[in-house]
């Protein structure tokens, strides 16, 4: 840039640095920026941008705490938020996509973190609800937001609601994988097992290779007592995610089903290699011990589920 140029210009032209994905001369332009003009709040909510961009979530929270003390707008509260929530401060983060919505009620994405932090909340599900529906309704192109809205509807036990709200999304994108799948779980609750079949296997058509909807078919499968079938498709499915807990664990399930207790048991230890203190991987332990006559062992695995999860019911697992 050459000497004398207008901060505008000098903004436009590190601005396209940083479209270009050039970071180290895009912070260099803008911090050169800052050396002549202290109070540019435009170059201090790109420094933020970038430092977001290389991970550096502290130094993005400092810049953009900065650049929001001198100018306020909904796009530096988003920004904030998110950076405040990659560095593990969710409650300063929703407090600042407050700010945004405040200032935008109809901006889409803090709409849609402010959801996800809410969804996460004990006793605020409703609310995080509440921003997705806000979402599909102001932008039903926003295929995540349908997604979620139909999650948070499963989650809270609305299962025909979930489903038209899978629905909806799939008519937009025939081929949301992650729809298709969950769409089919929601299908086992209602008890309509070809269906959810059905959708399991146009997420697989779409993508063969697709192994949480391999682990759910396989599910599908035992529900109905086809065991051998099911160890067959979660056999598959570890071809292409050998590390995958839940697919171990249910593979574990089968192989219990199968009265292969020892091959389950490994199948279980696998799975809390992979994610510790998973509660499928912890409960698969107790029922293989139990099967193998192992009662001291059995008993110590259960101490472990109910101090990891001390509402676990034990007594459900004492029928299963």
């Amino acid at each position: 840039m050459t000497a004398g140029a207008s901060v505008e210009d000098r903004i436009s032209a590190a601005s396209e640095l940083f479209r270009q994905n050039n970071l180290p001369a895009a912070e260099a332009a803008f911090e050169m920026i800052l050396e002549d003009h202290p109070k540019e709040f435009r170059a201090m909510h790109m420094l933020g941008a970038i430092a977001m961009g290389q991970q550096r979530y502290t130094d993005a929270v400092r810049h953009l705490q900065v650049a929001r003390a001198t100018h306020s707008y909904p796009e530096i509260h988003y920004d904030l938020g998110s950076a405040l929530l990659h560095a593990g401060r969710v409650e300063d983060a929703l407090a600042s996509f407050n700010a945004c919505i405040d200032l935008a009620p109809d901006f889409v994405y803090a709409l849609f973190a402010r959801g996800n932090i809410l969804m996460r909340s004990a006793g605020k599900m409703e609310d995080g609800l509440a921003d997705f529906n806000k979402i599909v309704e102001v932008a039903p192109d926003f295929l995540p937001a349908g997604y979620a809205k139909g999650n948070a509807l499963m989650v809270l036990g609305r299962l025909d609601e979930s489903l038209a709200a899978y629905d909806a999304t799939l008519r937009l994108k025939p081929d949301f994988l992650e729809v298709l799948n969950d769409r089919g779980h929601v299908l086992l609750l209602l008890k309509r097992h070809d269906d959810a079949m059905a959708s399991f296997e146009a997420a697989l058509a779409f993508n063969p290779q697709f192994v949480p909807a391999m682990s759910n078919k396989g599910a599908a499968l035992m529900d109905v007592g086809k065991h051998e079938e099911a160890l067959a498709v979660f056999d598959h499915a570890l071809t292409t995610w050998p590390n995958f807990f839940q697919v171990l664990a249910n593979r574990g399930e089968a192989l219990l089903k199968l009265d292969r207790a020892e091959e389950a048991l490994k199948a279980f230890d696998t799975a809390l290699e992979n994610r510790h203190r998973f509660v499928g991987g912890m409960v698969g332990r107790v029922k293989a011990l139990r099967k193998l006559g192992r009662a001291a062992d059995a008993e110590e695995a259960l101490t472990q589920l109910t101090t990891a999860y001390p509402g676990f019911p034990v007594a459900n697992l004492d029928r299963a």
